[in-house]
């Protein structure tokens, strides 16, 4: 395929997105969702074919292409189709795998079927039975009721089509055979009867490849634009063909079609770079990105990473995440973004994007959004499973978000340049410094004896006959600018903030119509001020937006200039819409605070958490939201008495050991929910927070009623606690880690979209045991002290 009839420079970003084709990448999604690549599972020989078939696509694009093996270690595979029967009594039924039934990750290797009478987790004598686990209980606890059990019958939603997702990367398997039932059979299959089933699953490592191609290589100072997207899928089930086509074929159609309209001549600047890899083993643990950013890592590159996830269906927004020093790369999305008509939205892009981003590299994830979801997964349909065909990719979705990663690379590509000063028409250029020390001028005020009585005199006499100001004047010199600023039919009516934007309205006027040109100084905020006879704190948030926006740059001492990509921008440019800011309410407007403060902290985490950024949030001023919450700390003590407000405990038994048991399992719940909580916690300060000194009180009452002394008491109570607490705060920190090692934690079943991967519940599985055995150990001990 030949790169040549792409437009020269000269004609601007506009050509290069006219140049983007949505049938040549539908017909790539196609390609790659066909039967040939069997779903294209890392390992596999659909992979290895989807891989060389990548490769010459490539190398017909002009670039010169690598391929960087690894190793893939222990890859999930389902080798043949359960046989799952079950007799309720009265009838037989025969589930359908992929639909009422799957193998769980968590199953061991089972290839002969079982059969035994269907009995409930935690009720009963398991042995020789299959246990439905019920709702809400995890894996580790139907365990801990398993012993003897034929395995564990798991219940989780389907799709929209009746389809259980598939998944590689979760726990590691367990001493039972564990199988998945959608909600409906799950709640249908009661003891009586019989269920008979096998689990065939094994793992095995598999050979894996990255595909790499590079058209230019970045010179010293100038960007590198690594294009990203991962063309593995999580494979064909016997008799069951899982496509892929929007996750990861759309993805990979993006980055070829991006990769072929930057590649032409004269697209981006000289010294800027371009590359392409294309990576296998996300589906099993984003293990080809954490591969390539390693070998970024060591080689002391620094590049911006977009990674493209998952477009094909867009129904509000894209969802972008950035990770890293990625304000540079975040610019330029948001200026591409403006520029193409495509809405961005903060979200979680759960992809190759987090390993980049982990290595300290700039990155950023993209995904399509779909009907009613923010999040990744959301803008593909039929999510891992034979839903996932080429014929649901939308076209016009692949489009857009190929615009909007070749204005990004255009953009970013740009960035960097630097440009001679010149002079501005029309505009008095800025004046060079004088030299040397500046001299203040002379203050009457310092003045003493006679001329300054004589000075305080006259500024008397002057304001006795100054006529009364006039309404809404302002104070000083710039009162005549204000009134004229803010005299209706001006279109200035709403003050600085309008004033600004119709201050850049007027340049991007000016830079469309090439009166300003591309590489010219612009004017100080007082010769913007003056010319146009506005304030300057006006002029000054006007030149803030431009640079913002990418209108203009700084040039060293030169002051902004007009950039390289201004004039396409100009033609497009909106100004930004104005916000209503609240109008803070006295305790409606505290509990607003802390619900934000606390939505806040469980999104990012309590570390970024703070007053300026909820007076952000809130669009409020920082003095308004300090009023009603005080500093950090209080802000904390606030969050943690809110979240134990909404967690009353439990009604009393009169049982002192069972009701410490509720108890403490509610709060570890409030702080699963809560990661950030424990930290924010305090048992030395208790008036502080009257909601977390109720439960404490609530537990020294319990032991008190049992007989137990006073003080004994409150120590037992205040111990627990601080158990509860230090498990929670161990289980966050575990947490983090995993995050960084695995980057996607992967859930049960995915929320609002698609599954991150590295799945933690095995590990809360396991602190739930290590929980629970010490609970009851510290319990034990305590009997002793109570009669």
């Amino acid at each position: 395929m030949s790169t040549t009839g792409l437009p020269a420079p000269a004609r601007g970003l506009g050509a290069l997105l006219d140049a983007v084709s949505g049938a040549r990448m539908a017909a790539t999604v196609a390609t790659l969702a066909g039967r040939p690549f069997t779903g294209r599972r890392v390992g596999t020989a659909g992979a290895a074919a989807a891989r060389a078939w990548l490769d010459r696509r490539l190398r017909d694009l002009g670039a010169a292409v690598t391929v960087e093996p690894f190793t893939a270690p222990r890859v999930p595979e389902v080798y043949a189709a359960p046989a799952v029967e079950w007799h309720d009594g009265t009838a037989h039924h025969q589930l359908g795998f992929g639909r009422e039934v799957a193998v769980h990750l968590a199953s061991a290797d089972q290839p002969l079927a079982r059969r035994g009478d269907p009995a409930v987790a935690g009720a009963g004598d398991p042995t020789g039975r299959w246990l439905l686990v019920p709702a809400g209980m995890p894996l580790s606890d139907a365990y801990g009721h398993a012993h003897g059990a034929l395995g564990l019958l798991v219940g989780r939603r389907v799709d929209a089509e009746g389809w259980q997702y598939t998944m590689l990367a979760g726990p590691d398997p367990g001493p039972l055979p564990v199988l998945t039932l959608d909600t409906a059979t799950h709640a249908a299959v009661r003891p009586g009867g019989w269920f008979a089933t096998n689990t065939p699953i094994r793992r095995r490592d598999a050979a894996a490849a990255n595909v790499h191609a590079r058209w230019r290589t970045a010179g010293p100072g100038r960007p590198d634009l690594p294009l990203t997207a991962h063309y593995d899928g999580v494979g064909d089930h016997p008799r069951l063909w899982q496509p892929g086509a929007a996750d990861n074929g759309s993805g990979v159609a993006v980055v070829l079609e991006t990769a072929r309209v930057l590649a032409g001549a004269g697209a981006l600047p000289d010294g800027a770079g371009l590359s392409v890899a294309l990576l296998d083993g996300e589906e099993a643990g984003a293990l080809g990105s954490a591969c390539h950013a390693a070998r970024l890592r060591r080689a002391g590159a620094a590049p911006l990473v977009v990674n493209v996830d998952g477009a094909g269906h867009l129904d509000r927004a894209a969802a972008v995440e950035a990770g890293g020093p990625a304000h540079g790369l975040l610019a330029a999305l948001d200026q591409a973004g403006r520029h193409t008509g495509l809405p961005l939205a903060a979200g979680p892009v759960a992809s190759d994007n987090r390993r980049y981003a982990a290595a300290g590299l700039a990155a950023a994830g993209l995904a399509a959004v779909g009907p009613g979801a923010v999040g990744v997964g959301a803008g593909m349909a039929g999510y891992h499973s034979p839903a996932d065909t080429a014929d649901r990719v939308e076209t016009a979705t692949l489009t857009a978000v190929a615009r909007l990663v070749v204005a990004t690379g255009w953009l970013a590509g740009a960035a960097q340049t630097t440009v001679p000063r010149q002079a501005l028409p029309r505009l008095a250029a800025r004046r060079p410094r004088r030299a040397g020390p500046r001299r203040r001028p002379p203050d009457p005020r310092r003045h003493q004896g006679p001329r300054r009585a004589t000075a305080r005199r006259a500024a008397h006499r002057r304001a006795l006959t100054a006529p009364p100001p006039r309404p809404g004047a302002g104070r000083g010199r710039r009162t005549g600018r204000r009134d004229r600023l803010c005299a209706p039919g001006t279109g200035w009516e709403v003050g600085v903030a309008q004033a600004a934007a119709g201050i850049v309205a007027e340049l991007c006027r000016r830079i469309a119509a090439g009166e300003l040109r591309p590489g010219e100084t612009v004017p100080s905020t007082r010769g913007v001020a003056r010319e146009l006879d506005l304030p300057v704190s006006a002029a000054a948030r006007a030149l803030a937006m431009m640079r913002q926006d990418g209108l203009v740059e700084d040039a060293g001492g030169a002051g902004p200039v007009i950039t390289e990509q201004a004039p396409g921008i100009a033609s497009g440019w909106r100004p930004p819409a104005r916000r209503r800011r609240s109008s803070p309410a006295g305790a409606e407007f505290l509990a607003l605070a802390v619900r934000t403060a606390i939505e806040s902290a469980d999104a990012d985490g309590l570390a970024v958490t703070s007053v300026r950024r909820i007076a952000v949030e809130l669009d409020t001023d920082f003095a308004t939201v300090r009023k009603h919450v005080g500093d950090r700390a209080q802000l904390e003590v606030l969050m943690a008495d809110a979240i134990f407000a909404g967690h009353e405990p439990p009604a009393p038994s009169g049982d002192w050991r069972a009701q410490l048991e509720a108890l403490c399992r509610a709060q570890l719940l409030m702080y699963r929910r809560h990661p950030w909580l424990a930290e924010a916690v305090s048992f030395r300060k208790p008036l502080l927070s009257p909601h977390v000194a109720e439960h404490t009180e609530w537990a020294v009452r319990a032991l008190a009623g049992a007989g137990a002394a006073p003080d004994t008491a409150r120590r037992v109570a205040v111990t627990t606690a601080s158990f509860v607490r230090g498990h929670a705060m161990r289980l966050a920190q575990e947490q983090r880690h995993d995050e960084l090692q695995h980057e996607e934690p992967q859930h049960e079943e995915p929320q609002h979209g698609k599954p991150r991967h590295g799945e933690p519940a095995a590990d809360v599985e396991r602190g739930t045991a290590l929980f629970e055995f010490g609970l009851e150990r510290l319990l034990d001990g305590f009997a002793r002290l109570v009669p």
